[in-house]
């Protein structure tokens, strides 16, 4: 009997692992054996044996295929890409609408948009988001591919374009490779494509998804560079920018990428200043910012020749404000007894040069905190370098933090560059989550951290640095040591001083001096259900959805501010838990005991076994109340407090709550939110836990 044709698919999205063995079973049925694989930067690929391996991403083939036991084994890009029938909602938006791209990871972005212009969709402006902080409430259309990897329950129009389809030359080169007989191939490939018409070829496929790759891989060298950049492509369409452009210029580049620099007359002037062919100008902001721009082309890319053009612009001068930090102590507003004991701390180690770990929810202010204690400190005059630690992959983020030699890897500038832990010497490094750092770059951390020494990849010498090193998470990150995701002595090495920064929900009377700064002369033309709302509302976002909302409603430059300037989904949030007399007066008993209640159940870690814990239901209630209704949020807040649960037991619970009527789901952008139940049995248990 003839063995089965062994089949290995690696992918590297974890929602893929049943999607694509899905369509590969429907379509082979069992005359495959077939396996899947996630790919992870934390734990090296193990050998395997199989007859065809397809991947998804070009920069595995070579991982594979040292791996792979079976020397005679084929590989296969499996250039996974759209299908034309799914665009007819994107062809009916207005020439120039501007359309978020939703992804969580970059490449996929890149290959997305680079697909969608290959099927003619010019007339709209995509912007690629993967979690930055932009003002997604700006935009009134988003486009998810599958999966909404961000709720974004702002957006008024949701497309979504489905998953990717498997090309049919992929799947004909399985079938081969198997022996199957043509007409099982055609009516099986036909069944799951009908109009094969409507898809790229494969080779372009294949094409699009290696420039996503390469492109990528630029974008991430260029935020090693201390100077703004911006990268084109031979047609000086705008291929992405580094963070040192956003934050000198203090400007929301996002909108350009993949659009003509003419679109965008700042940037055009800037690329003015130069000759289309390379060279260098002047380019002047103000009577007091001089920039030298140069623009020089760094490579070529694919069989036809693409140039990649790197634009640079280096300050000349600059006033004096522009060398120091905006942010000092007295920039961090607040009434509160909690903060006023976390800023007191703060001033009194911003003496010292002990490792600081800042934990706190997203939007507290923790890179506020952390300029403030660098401003207060001797090395105030020294640089202040700031990094997150999830915006990079594992090797990117290596080689941010420690530099890297000539030659290191492909790509690497000939001069080599100087990481950001040497280049603030005598200064202070900002490690922005750290808890998503890899295991492995923890121990180089670790060891940074006791010898105070750099190596840079791909050299053998070794540098003393004088470094004051600050870290901020918004994990937990004793429960991630229990889960083996954080090294214990790194952890107790960055801990020496911890500051808890807490929600804005359990500090509520930091709300109105926040308010006041934000709303400046406005503030004494609030209407008195407006200002009701501001104290009563839960702000899951913390003080950067407060500013964000303060924003929108002064857009409206009115000269008494009411709830009808609120964005909708308050709006919304008001309307719901506003419907009767009884829920007026509940809600106003649940907002008087809300911070007691969260102070209760502030650490309380959840063990399945000891049924004197709070029971998981009130910890879903607690954490839909704090705004994290999607279900991969929950399921990455409740790992983060010890729970071992998976995706399927969280949507049972949903499931459960719901019928029992603790929680109501709005669909559009009213999202998940708690009854009047719901908040009756969350009080009931905040109470158990006195």
């Amino acid at each position: 009997m003839t063995s089965k044709l062994k089949v290995f698919v690696f992918v590297i999205y974890e929602e893929s692992v049943d999607y694509y063995p899905t369509i590969l079973r429907r379509i082979f049925e069992d005359h495959i054996d077939l396996e899947v694989r996630l790919y992870s930067d934390l734990r090296p690929v193990e050998t395997f044996s199989a007859d065809l391996v397809l991947y998804t991403l070009g920069f595995l083939k070579p991982v594979l295929v040292e791996k792979c036991l079976n020397p005679a084994a084929e590989f296969i890009h499996m250039a996974n890409t759209l299908h034309g029938s799914c665009l007819e909602s994107i062809k009916q938006l207005n020439r120039g609408t501007d359309v978020l791209l939703v992804s969580e990871g970059t490449i996929f972005l890149w290959d997305t948009l680079l697909t969608l212009k290959a099927h003619g969709m010019e007339h709209v402006n995509f912007v690629p988001y993967y979690g930055q902080r932009i003002n997604t409430s700006a935009y009134k259309y988003a486009i998810y591919m599958g999966i909404k990897t961000y709720e974004l329950p702002e957006i008024d129009h949701i497309i979504d374009l489905g998953w990717r389809v498997l090309h049919p030359y992929v799947l004909l080169k399985i079938g081969n490779a198997a022996g199957l007989a043509e007409s099982f191939l055609d009516e099986k490939i036909s069944n799951y494509i009908k109009d094969t018409t409507a898809l790229l070829n494969y080779d372009d496929c294949v094409e699009i998804s290696y420039l996503s790759e390469f492109t990528q891989e630029r974008l991430a060298i260029m935020n090693l560079l201390d100077t703004p950049a911006l990268l084109l492509n031979d047609q000086d369409v705008v291929l992405g920018f580094n963070e040192r452009l956003r934050t000198e210029f203090q400007k929301d580049f996002d909108r350009m990428i993949g659009q003509k620099i003419s679109r965008d007359i700042f940037l055009y002037q800037m690329r003015s200043a130069c000759e289309d062919r390379g060279g260098s100008g002047s380019f002047e902001l103000s009577s007091d910012q001089h920039y030298k721009v140069s623009a020089r082309a760094i490579e070529s890319y694919g069989q036809s020749v693409h140039h990649r053009v790197l634009l640079e612009a280096v300050p000349v001068v600059k006033n004096e404000s522009q060398g120091q930090l905006a942010y000092k102590f007295k920039d961090i507003l607040y009434e509160s007894s909690s903060m006023s004991r976390i800023v007191e701390l703060a001033r009194h180690f911003s003496a010292t040069d002990t490792t600081i770990l800042i934990e706190g929810p997203s939007g507290v202010g923790k890179e506020l905190l952390a300029h403030s204690i660098h401003e207060a400190s001797s090395r105030r005059q020294r640089p202040f370098h700031a990094v997150n630690c999830g915006a990079f992959s594992e090797s990117l983020l290596e080689s941010e933090l420690f530099g890297y030699a000539s030659g290191a890897f492909t790509g690497a500038l000939r001069s080599g560059k100087k990481g950001l832990l040497e280049s603030a010497h005598s200064g202070t490094i900002f490690l922005d989550e750290i808890g998503e750092a890899s295991l492995k770059l923890q121990v180089k951390l670790l060891r940074f951290l006791q010898e105070k020494e750099v190596q840079p990849i791909g050299s053998s010498s070794v540098r003393k640095v004088d470094v004051r090193v600050i870290c901020a998470t918004n994990r937990n990150l004793e429960v991630a040591m229990q889960t083996g995701d954080f090294r214990e002595d790194l952890y107790y090495r960055i801990s020496t001083v911890t500051l808890s920064v807490p929600p804005l929900s359990e500090r509520i009377e930091d709300i109105e001096p926040i308010l006041m700064d934000a709303l400046g002369q406005y503030t004494n033309h609030l209407s008195e259900p407006l200002k009701k709302f501001f104290v009563n509302y839960p702000w899951p976002g913390n003080v950067r959805e407060l500013k964000g909302c303060a924003e929108y409603m002064l857009s409206f430059d009115s000269r008494i501010l009411e709830v009808k300037h609120l964005p909708d989904k308050y709006q919304k949030w008001l309307h719901g838990h506003s419907e009767s007399e009884t829920l007026e007066s509940e809600l106003s008993n649940y907002i008087k005991e809300r911070p007691t209640l969260m102070a209760n159940f502030h650490g309380v870690v959840h063990h399945e076994e000891d049924e004197s814990e709070m029971d998981l239901e009130d910890l879903v209630l607690l954490e839909i109340d704090h705004g994290y209704s999607g279900r991969r949020k929950l399921l990455t807040r409740l790992r983060d407090r010890g729970l071992r649960v998976t995706e399927y037991k969280i949507n049972g619970i949903l499931d459960t709550l719901k019928m029992t009527g603790f929680i109501q789901v709005v669909k559009g952008r009213g999202g998940t939110r708690l009854t009047l139940a719901g908040k009756e049995k969350l009080l009931l248990a905040g109470r158990k836990l006195k």
